[in-house]
């Protein structure tokens, strides 16, 4: 299986979710999430992922 994955920075997290919702209904889902406070970028980190085939490979709900 072969996934796609892509890396979001937000800044807090009423953003964050309102952006989120958008990808979860085009078919993404969280891979990962953190908080970064490193010297060059603060924020909250989101990795999302979703299968390449997504008919093959359904995400789980």
């Amino acid at each position: 299986m072969q996934w796609e994955f892509k890396i979001l920075v937000f800044d807090d997290l009423d953003e964050a979710e309102k952006e989120l919702n958008q990808w979860g209904r085009k078919g993404w889902q969280v891979a990962a999430a953190g908080y970064s406070s490193d010297l060059f970028q603060r924020g909250y980190l989101v990795t999302l992922q979703r299968p390449l085939d997504p008919d093959r490979y359904p995400l789980p709900r």
